[in-house]
């Protein structure tokens, strides 16, 4: 859908949902990384609950490791909006473009990979996941 709103977050150079550029950076990040190698990346993360199966479906190199996401409070996508509204016609665009990629909600994330022994796939009472990856 490409929509910008007050061109904060650029969901149009990110792709639909936002994370062309990010699983890009995961992928790379999987071959490249060496021993003893991490991963830091913060974004606003659509559908948090189906994260971790993205999140694997990027890592495609052959190095193991783990990942532990933290996560704020999921935010609804009828109630996101992100800056300042620029016209009557943007906030209607840009929740009817969340509708129509099936955007649900929206969640800031802090993402923190290392390479080496997996964790165990957890959820943590600090809003936290570890996955192995």
């Amino acid at each position: 859908q490409n929509i910008a709103t007050g061109a904060s977050l650029l969901f149009g150079n990110g792709g639909d949902d936002g994370e062309d550029v990010f699983s890009v950076a995961v992928s790379f990040a999987s071959k490249h990384m060496r021993s003893r190698g991490h991963f830091v990346a913060v974004s606003k993360t659509p559908n948090i609950d189906d994260f971790p199966q993205r999140l694997r479906s990027w890592w495609t190199g052959t190095c193991k490791g783990s990942a532990q996401v933290f996560r704020g409070p999921p935010v609804g996508a009828q109630e996101y909006m992100p800056t300042a509204i620029s016209s009557g016609v943007e906030p209607i665009r840009y929740q009817q473009a969340l509708r129509e990629q099936g955007i649900y909600s929206l969640s800031q994330i802090l993402l923190f990979i290392r390479l080496g022994k997996g964790g165990k796939n957890s959820e943590n009472q600090d809003d936290s996941t570890v996955l192995d990856i």
